[in-house]
């Protein structure tokens, strides 16, 4: 399991390849951070290329899920998804 940030790491995606796991899963409470042109969030779309990354190089499933909502001025989009390995 990565937990937040530890997707922004490949090392710690490709550690637990070593390992044999079927899937990696990743619970996230990031906020949003950026705004694309055609006024969606960034982040989410930055950790799908790393997720689909992930998943097409280590040749496992990753599952991933971010919080949703707003919170002291911060807005967490509710990114999910289920990629499987290629």
């Amino acid at each position: 399991m990565l937990v937040c940030e530890d997707i922004w790491h490949l090392s710690s995606a490709y550690i637990l390849s070593l390992e044999g796991v079927d899937m990696i899963i990743c619970p996230s409470s990031s906020p949003g951070r950026g705004i694309t042109t055609d006024e969606r969030l960034e982040t989410p779309s930055v950790r799908l290329v790393l997720a689909g990354s992930y998943a097409q190089f280590l040749t496992t499933f990753l599952l991933y899920c971010n919080r949703v909502g707003y919170e002291m001025a911060r807005t967490s989009g509710g990114a999910r998804w289920l990629i499987g390995r290629t």
